[in-house]
């Protein structure tokens, strides 16, 4: 398939998972208004019951961190989550270069297939399942909910609230 070709069909796939996550989760409408228009932007919680959304250029860490991955994997990242108790977290919501593969990229309940970047701890970063969540009271916000990681052979769990256990 030609890369304009596989192009086109990343961002049509990834319009309707967006708006599969809208309707779902009741997210702000602007998040797919914006993506639409070529902007890919961001979900966060900024308080303990605050959250927001921003542009990806609103950290050059994240641009490049989405470009590389972008490069590396051929994929197409149309939202991101950043979470963690220091906002050490950011999950990237993509489609793969491979259509075979996207029924198994999409919402399945809760949970969405991600990769997930550690910036503590660079080599931690992987795909994974994210437990997502979203209500209007998340001022409509895509948030990670649960998440469970093997960070340098310690398994830390997390929730929505930025909470974080380590088990030895």
């Amino acid at each position: 398939m030609e890369t304009k070709e596989l192009k086109a069909l990343q961002r049509k796939e990834a319009i309707a998972r967006l708006g599969a996550l809208t309707r779902r989760f009741h997210l702000y409408q602007n998040i797919l208004n914006y993506y639409k228009q070529g902007r890919v932007y961001y979900s966060y919680i900024c308080g303990m019951f605050l959250s927001s959304i921003d542009t990806i250029e609103y950290d050059p860490r994240y641009v490049k961190l989405m470009a590389d991955f972008e490069a590396r994997t051929q994929s197409m990242v149309y939202h991101a989550i950043e979470f963690g108790r220091s906002s050490e977290y950011l999950a990237l919501l993509s489609v793969s270069s491979n259509p075979e593969n996207w029924p198994s990229e999409r919402l399945q309940g809760d949970q969405i297939q991600v990769y997930v970047h550690n910036f503590e701890n660079p080599n931690d970063s992987k795909e994974t399942i994210l437990t997502v969540g979203g209500k209007p009271e998340y001022d409509g916000c895509l948030i990670a909910k649960d998440y469970t990681f093997e960070v340098n052979g310690f398994r830390t769990y997390g929730n929505n609230n930025g909470a974080r256990v380590i088990i030895i």
